[in-house]
């Protein structure tokens, strides 16, 4: 599918996208460029984060690696290939540098769960981290879906390495492991519905049913509704769990909302809650529930009719006059905040920080009306510079870009300096909505 020659295209589902071109375009042009500065170009894996304000990019100065990083590095390759931004030669070619390459990542020798991050050097760092190693080899089973050939073969040999079927123990299970300990055990549980359910979608498909079917009656049991109906675990064991917040139906897991990039990821790396359309109707259902809910939370917290940002000048250490942001934002996500490191939900967002890849991500959920309000937004933010961010890795404009990341309302003169890629990626492969459906993107997921 290559994209349409007209402005505005209404797809058969009723999706509609943009022509690559314009505003949109620019957009999404200058996040790329931010994004290549996360690749090191001699191993083609995925750095975990960037600061704004360094003159360096990840490569030979700073390479340590994040897993769910690199899996939306290789989703991103493929968006860049469909609109005509590489050639598929060199999306091909790009694509088995980073498999290759992460064949040399750490792994559990008992499960085969990939440490969380490496480096060059090829060291454990971190744990060995289940939901990291799904992003990982769902990007990678997406890259070799779209390009088939070796790319698929080689995604098919990392996803065989790790043993997901180990992360639900038994049939009974209310929870999934999220550590692999190293001895052939494995400790820390997370309940359903969070970003946990793309990997428990990898444990269903990948145990051998001769076997056993724990993990596909787990992934049933919670992530599954037949006919319309809530997933069975929701009435048995309140997980996932249902949260009137702001007047909407919010379905998370028990004790939340959680984190709203959790389910978002859930969405955007695997199949994990599209299987069969009755159950994809019922997840897409709830994520539009979620999000009127996160705009119900951001009037309150964005409540004052004059509330300021920050605005990018004429370089990267320039200001320019504070933007009245009133309406403008929302997005409860993860990633660095004016307090540190913090995922934010809508009952705890003390900074009232707000997330604009949370809300690019969500225009590969919601309605044509609510994805023209979004771009609206995005837009505003973008022509203003409100709280627009500018990276500079050398002297030529080739080594600059610009891009909008997390602020607080409650600093609006501080710029966020440290940027993560796995909360950044997840928003480009969410904008790239406005230029293909979301149908694409599910013919290649695993």
């Amino acid at each position: 599918m290559k994209i349409s020659g007209f402005l505005l295209i209404s797809r058969g589902s009723a999706e509609v996208t943009w022509e690559y071109d314009g505003i949109k375009k620019e957009i999404f042009d200058e996040h790329l460029k931010m994004w290549d500065v996360f690749r090191d170009p001699v191993t083609g894996l995925y750095c975990d984060s960037e600061k704004i304000d360094s003159g360096r990019r990840c490569g030979r100065w700073g390479n340590l690696y994040n897993q769910g990083a690199t899996g939306w590095g290789l989703q991103v390759n493929c968006i860049e290939v469909e609109l005509g931004i590489r050639t598929r030669e060199e999306g091909i070619k790009r694509s088995l540098q980073t498999i290759q390459s992460f064949k040399n990542w750490p792994r559990d020798p008992c499960t085969g769960m990939f440490s969380r991050f490496t480096s060059r050097k090829w060291q454990f760092s971190g744990e060995w981290a289940t939901i990291g190693s799904a992003l990982a080899t769902s990007g990678m089973m997406f890259a070799g879906n779209y390009f088939g050939g070796e790319v698929l073969e080689e995604a098919r040999k990392l996803l065989d390495v790790s043993a997901y079927d180990r992360t639900v123990v038994a049939n009974d299970s209310i929870s999934i492991m999220m550590v692999a300990d190293g001895d052939d055990t494995m400790s820390a549980t997370n309940a359903a519905l969070s970003e946990y359910a793309a990997l428990a979608y990898l444990a269903a498909v990948t145990e051998d049913s001769e076997v056993d079917t724990k993990c596909a009656q787990f992934h049933e049991k919670f992530h599954t509704s037949i006919n319309g109906a809530d997933p069975a675990g929701m009435a048995e064991h309140g997980r996932p769990d249902r949260f009137d917040y702001f007047g909407h139906d919010v379905i998370s897991g028990p004790y939340g909302p959680y984190s709203t990039f959790t389910p978002l990821f859930a969405w955007l790396s695997n199949r994990a809650l599209r299987v069969g359309e009755e159950n994809k109707a019922f997840w897409k259902n709830a994520l539009n529930n979620w999000y009127l809910s996160e705009l119900d939370s951001f009037e309150e917290f964005n409540s004052d009719p004059d509330q300021v940002m920050w605005s990018l000048g004429n370089n990267a250490t320039d200001r320019g006059e504070p933007v009245n942001i009133h309406g403008k934002v929302f997005g409860c996500g993860a990633g660095s905040s004016a307090g540190g490191y913090e995922a934010t939900t809508m009952k705890n967002n003390e900074l009232k920080t707000y997330s604009p890849h949370i809300m690019m991500a969500f225009l590969r959920v919601v309605d044509d009306g609510a994805k023209v309000d979004i771009n609206d937004k995005i837009e505003y933010l973008w022509t203003t510079k409100a709280g627009r961010s500018r990276k500079e890795w050398g002297l030529f404009k080739e080594k600059q870009a610009d891009f909008l990341w997390r602020n607080s309302l409650l600093n609006p003169e501080l710029q966020i300096n440290r940027v993560e890629a796995v909360d950044y990626g997840s928003g480009l492969v969410g904008y790239a909505a406005n230029f293909l459906p979301d149908s694409w993107f599910e013919q290649f997921m695993i």
